[in-house]
């Protein structure tokens, strides 16, 4: 059984989301800085739920994975 959110929760991991999506896809068209500023907003999403709640960790694996991404 995976992991079972909150709406609440759920809806600000789903923004996680998108805004990482957004930030991979404005760095690959070049716009470094909106990129660096949508994984900002990314972050500011996760600090909503404390250290090493589900909803914390969730948040963290799609920013790292964004991050990667944006690495390579």
């Amino acid at each position: 059984m995976g992991i079972v959110l909150i709406p609440e929760h759920s809806h600000i991991v789903d923004s996680c989301r998108t805004l990482c999506s957004q930030a991979i896809t404005y760095f690959k068209d070049g716009q470094e800085f909106r990129a660096t500023n949508l994984l900002g907003q990314a972050y500011r999403e996760r600090n909503e739920f404390p250290i090493g709640s589900p909803a914390y960790d969730l948040c963290q694996n799609v920013i790292d994975r964004a991050e990667s991404k944006i690495r390579s």
